[in-house]
């Protein structure tokens, strides 16, 4: 019944660890649920409106994984102090918390605001967490840095489809429009040439 503590800057893969350590402990037979801190907080605004705010408590006091991604992205407010150490608090002791942060252990009186009920959250989810720290390059920024547009790997490779699309006909018009680089506006699909086929062909019927 230990909480555990993953925090580092955005990218560092934070919540592929939380999501993977969830899996594992589904695979143990272990119940686990996983909130986004914000989308919780506005769940549980929700159920306070409906009834359901005690029952939704209840939920999370008997899951034995409780995992709570990308907590502190800003300042709590009093309500959302108030729910997070309701669920603290009845976890403490019992089941496990994992919570993922931007927001180093050490600066969470900030995040929090209230000092009275910054310590009372705190002393219920640090003392007995397990603590990972993440440092390093973004992870997403290094997939971008290696991925390449499709304009740079195959540069004039739209030009090349549409062009193989025209059609040459008599007359100097045809080696023109050959010529003469095409636009985006110039390039149709093929069933807006049935389309426009169909159109012509149903004008001539008719007439």
């Amino acid at each position: 019944n230990e909480n555990l503590l993953v925090t580092g800057a955005t990218g560092l893969g934070k919540s592929w660890i939380a999501c993977a350590l969830g899996h594992k402990a589904c695979r143990d037979n272990r119940s686990v649920q996983y909130h986004r801190v914000p989308r919780l907080f506005e769940a549980l605004a929700l159920a306070r409106g409906d009834g359901r705010y005690g029952r939704l408590l209840k939920t999370f006091s008997r899951v034995q994984l409780l995992i709570l991604d990308d907590w502190g992205l800003s300042v709590l407010n009093p309500p959302e102090l108030r729910d997070l150490l309701e669920i603290l608090d009845d976890r403490h002791g019992r089941a496990s918390t994992l919570v993922t942060s931007q927001v180093p252990v050490e600066h969470c009186h900030d995040v929090i605001g209230d000092p009275t009920l910054g310590d009372a959250i705190l002393d219920r989810l640090v003392h007995n967490a397990h603590r990972l720290q993440l440092s390093g390059e973004s992870m997403r920024k290094k997939n971008a840095r290696n991925q390449t547009l499709d304009t740079n790997s195959n540069p004039g490779s739209n030009c090349r489809v549409s062009q193989s699309r025209c059609t040459p006909s008599r007359g100097t018009d045809a080696h023109d429009r050959l010529e003469s680089p095409l636009t985006i506006s110039e390039i149709r699909t093929d069933e807006q040439r049935v389309l426009a086929g169909g159109e012509n062909r149903q004008g001539v019927e008719l007439e």
